[in-house]
């Protein structure tokens, strides 16, 4: 590689710096302009002008928070069950020094 490939290779990684932090500077500038809608936007009073809207974000919101509850009792359970399986797998092995510590206790 000769000097002058080199500084052209220097070159061209400082050029993609520069527009990498153009970009960069362009991304936060719109993630500031978010920010402020989003804040302008949590501030400002729902008005629920059509009432068929209102009831369908009700709804919405009544079904979400059962599907959440019905999920974390599914996982609740699915953690018991996967603990009765390791007790009876570790229940099948031989015992060397006793039985085999419980996480319960």
């Amino acid at each position: 590689m000769t000097r002058a490939d080199h500084r052209q290779d220097v070159k061209d990684a400082l050029w993609e710096v520069q527009a990498l932090k153009r970009e960069l500077a362009e991304v936060r500038r719109e993630v500031g302009q978010l920010r402020k809608r989003v804040e302008s936007a949590a501030a400002a009073p729902v008005k629920a002008t059509d009432p068929a809207l209102g009831a369908k974000v009700a709804e919405t919101h009544r079904l979400a928070s059962e599907t959440a509850s019905a999920v974390d009792h599914l996982l609740q359970a699915d953690v018991l069950l996967w603990q009765a399986v390791e007790e009876i797998r570790e229940g099948d092995r031989p015992a060397a020094d006793g039985p085999a510590p419980r996480g319960d206790a």
